[in-house]
């Protein structure tokens, strides 16, 4: 125990050391610095003195003079570890005042986390005639303060934010999971949690059912779609999602390596941080400095270093094959028992018995994944001009067994009588009857039968290993140049960061036949100016510009030994993700078959070489049973996210106060492409059987449980429901183009050494979408909907639909309501903090 407690405690001081600030953040990527310069004998502060700050890393410096109070200010710094000194050049105030040597100071980190203001310890000069016999002890004044004020403040003393940030020390020494992901150092903030529905095991934007996840975190129990994210400050954000800005594989723009701050801010931010309700999240990129650096790295995982699969569990020691039989208990495996006898077609009659099905359950999965990449930075010339640039390579060769529910051979009938025959009862006389329909068999072809009766599903189990490999690349270049403008120091940055992901999905909405190819391509320009206007003056300019590229592919390789291709006419080309197999007839009973089936699969006239003879077909959905299909409402697609800002922030400092002001304006441009109108779903779900109240033609039914299963009417060919989006024009495209602006002002002064007061204002305005080419807008005026308007009042004498409309010529109606007041204060337990 002593042990546990020991280590507890050496890793807690650590943190505490490592993630401690010296700076009070001005914005998510740069900080700014507050302290005095005293009379080292009276303690009194000298107006007019010169405080020098330099970057040890590039070797840039900025002056600043102190004001009457001897208090200095440097807005808008970079994040990184600077040094202070300050001397006299006999202005007012100053005249006759000697620099104390302060070479023995530690430097001081500016971290940039939100909830801390700690200052450095003052600067202290001297009268030169007071210089003769004193001037080396003074040197040891200032540093158990400089000690002291390095390690503490963990805790926010400057406004009422609530936010948690971590430097580059702490993120390169925390263990990151998987292809590691700053993500992951959010869930280490109060109230912040993984999202609350995640549907499937891929990550990545949440597109639809089983594709990606609703957000990367959720903050307060909002909406994890509800964050913000930047990188230095520029935008990240996909707007069509609604999440951060990245492919499956490159989960982030550039690699951990070269982040130098993670921040995020989760409640009551301050008022130039808006736009969402969540999080407020912000990388900050490493830049390069006056020497030349480099790194390598590396990471491997393989199979044999990872935990079995729980589903490999339980098909350890499994039969490579199984019979489907008619068993005597009902099950379709067994020992023993009758062989199932099935006809199939297009190719002739083929009776195949048994059918023995091969189970592909092997215990553990192949899975390797490898990451690997390096950093070198350095300068580009000798005129304060450095620069940075990374490239991460991402590889995974994995495949995933996964488990499907499909009807068995009983289930493939009315009732259950799939695999013995149906008898229905006619005049009081049983009549044999064959268990399903001509088109019944066009559906239940479509699903595979099962082969694995130890998988989750019992005798329903169908299980395939499906390919799950991963290629993605995250590169990043920056330049920063530092130059004088107007005798003031100005630092311009330029970055780029591209992320190119290939990931195979492979299932989406747990449906069977949807393993699709993500290719998502991110892209990232960043310009930033940031500077001093004056004395007491500072601001900072950003452009830029993101996109986001998405398509998917249909990977037909895993099931090319089940499904049929789905062409135009003989010899035509393959529409993609349409179903199509070999059509199977149920012969439980000999006799005469369906006449039907000579025409799947050679029917030459027609548009589609369909063996199941179903028509286009994109989804089946059978209660009960695994969808089958990708889903037709949210694939395929393609679809490119461009996003254009401008910002500028403004920060003036005089005595106690210090004032912001800024802007925020944003230029939403989403094309996509989806094309619902050729790929239709069948629907089979259950209903109440009220057959056995009222006979038909003296004809009954033998079910016994009051109720048809969606197995039923597929069993009979009836759809419950056929749905097929219909569309006037064959192009699917929507082009939608959004305004994003927002204004902001606040004051932040001391009413008293360790009380600080945060007022301030935050206007936003969003322009409501439009369509590039009005397709939206004019079907509130279509002849189609006046039409259905008319008829409507002709028939009832009013219109719904009108009155739904409410004279709307726009998706909805603006909103410039948008005003956020701040009010905020923070107190600090004693004038130290």
């Amino acid at each position: 125990m002593p042990r546990i407690i020991a280590r507890f405690a050496i890793t807690f001081f650590v943190l505490c050391f490592c993630v401690a600030p010296v700076a009070f953040a001005q914005n998510q990527t740069t900080g700014k610095i507050t302290g005095k310069v005293l009379d080292f004998d009276t303690k009194l502060g000298i107006p007019g003195a010169v405080v020098t700050i330099v970057n040890l890393t590039k070797g840039t410096q900025d002056r600043k003079r102190t004001n009457v109070e001897g208090i200095y200010f440097f807005d808008f710094i970079e994040t990184g570890d600077y040094r202070l000194s300050v001397t006299c050049d006999g202005a007012p105030g100053c005249d006759g005042y000697e620099r104390i040597e302060q070479s023995e100071l530690p430097s001081f980190p500016v971290d940039l986390r939100v909830n801390n203001r700690p200052m450095p310890p003052p600067l202290s000069m001297r009268k030169k005639q007071a210089t003769t016999a004193v001037a080396q002890p003074a040197t040891a004044t200032p540093q158990p303060a400089t000690q002291s004020a390095s390690i503490i403040r963990l805790v926010n003393l400057d406004d009422a934010t609530r936010s948690l940030g971590f430097n580059g020390r702490v993120i390169s020494s925390l263990p990151l999971a998987g292809f590691r992901s700053f993500d992951q150092l959010a869930l280490l903030a109060a109230g912040v949690t993984p999202p609350p529905q995640t549907v499937g095991n891929t990550v990545g934007p949440g597109i639809g059912a089983g594709v990606g996840t609703s957000g990367q975190f959720a903050v307060n129990g909002l909406r994890s779609r509800g964050n913000n994210f930047t990188v230095d400050g520029s935008d990240n954000n996909d707007e069509d999602i609604g999440v951060r800005r990245q492919g499956f594989t490159a989960l982030i723009p550039q690699p951990i390596e070269t982040v130098q701050q993670f921040n995020i801010a989760t409640l009551l931010s301050r008022p130039q941080y808006g736009r969402n309700l969540g999080g407020q999240v912000d990388a900050v990129s490493t830049y390069g400095g006056k020497d030349f650096h480099g790194t390598v790295f590396g990471f491997f995982t393989d199979r044999r270093l990872k935990a079995r699969d729980a589903f490999d569990l339980t098909t350890q020691n499994a039969p490579a094959t199984f019979d489907l039989k008619r068993c005597p208990n009902g099950a379709q495996f067994c020992d023993g028992g009758t062989p199932i006898t099935l006809t199939s077609f297009p190719n002739g009659v083929q009776t195949i018995a048994p059918i023995r099905r091969a189970n592909p359950s092997g215990g553990e999965d192949p899975f390797t994944r490898g990451q690997f990449g390096g950093v070198i930075s350095g300068p580009l010339s000798r005129k304060q001009t450095f620069f940075l640039a990374s490239y991460e390579r991402r590889l995974l060769n994995a495949s995933r067994e996964s488990n499907f529910a499909v009807p068995t051979v009983a289930e493939r009938g009315l009732f259950n009588s799939g695999d013995r025959g149906l008898t229905v009862k006619v005049n009081n006389r049983d009549v044999s009857a064959y268990p399903v329909s001509a088109k019944g068999d066009s559906f239940f072809s479509l699903f595979p039968f099962a082969n694995n009766p130890r998988g989750p599903y019992g005798d329903n189990t169908y299980t395939q290993v499906l390919p799950a490999d991963a290629r993605g690349h995250i590169g990043s270049f920056r330049v920063d140049q530092s130059f004088q403008l107007f005798k003031r120091q100005q630092t311009f940055a330029a970055r780029y960061n591209t992320t190119d992901d290939n990931t195979t999905l492979p299932v989406t909405g747990e449906a069977l036949f949807s393993t699709m190819r993500a290719m998502v391509r991110t892209q990232n320009l960043a310009f930033t100016l940031s500077g001093s206007l004056s004395e007491r003056t500072s601001q900072t300019l950003r452009f830029s510009y993101g996109r986001t590229r998405l398509d998917f592919a249909e990977v037909r390789a895993p099931f090319s030994d089940f499904l049929l291709p789905s062409k135009l006419k003989p010899g035509g080309k393959n529409i993609p993700f349409l179903l199509n197999s070999r059509l199977y007839a149920n012969a439980a009973f000999p006799g005469a078959l369906p006449g039907y089936v000579q025409f799947g699969g050679d029917d030459a006239e027609g548009d589609l070489a369909l063996g199941t003879g179903t028509g286009p077909i994109g989804q089946v959905i059978v209660s009960g049973y695994s969808p089958l299909g990708v889903d037709v409402y949210n694939f395929p697609q393609s679809r490119a996210d461009n996003t254009f800002q401008i910002a500028e922030t403004v920060s003036h400092s005089f005595l106690k106060h210090t004032v912001q002001g800024g802007a925020d304006f944003r230029r939403v441009q989403i094309n996509s492409a989806l094309d619902r109108n050729f790929r239709p779903v069948a629907l089979f779900s259950g209903a109440l059987d009220v057959s056995q109240r009222f006979g038909v033609n003296n004809v009954f039914l033998p079910n016994t449980n009051g109720f048809f299963r969606g197995a039923d009417f597929a069993a009979a060919g009836a759809a419950t429901g056929f749905l097929q989006t219909q569309a006037f024009v064959p192009d699917s495209t929507i082009g939608l183009r959004i305004w994003q602006g927002n204004i902001f002002a606040e004051d932040q002064f001391d009413l008293a050494p360790n009380f600080k007061v945060t007022v301030g204002i935050r206007y936003e305005l969003n322009s409501v979408p439009r369509e590039v080419n009005n397709r939206i807008e004019n079907t509130f005026t279509s002849q189609a909907v006046r039409d259905f308007v008319a008829a409507e009042k002709s028939q009832f004498g009013v219109s719904g639909f009108e009155n739904f409309i409410a004279g709307r010529t726009t998706i909805f109606r603006p909103d410039r309501n948008n005003v956020d007041p701040h009010l905020a204060f923070a107190r600090a337990p004693s004038r130290d903090g």
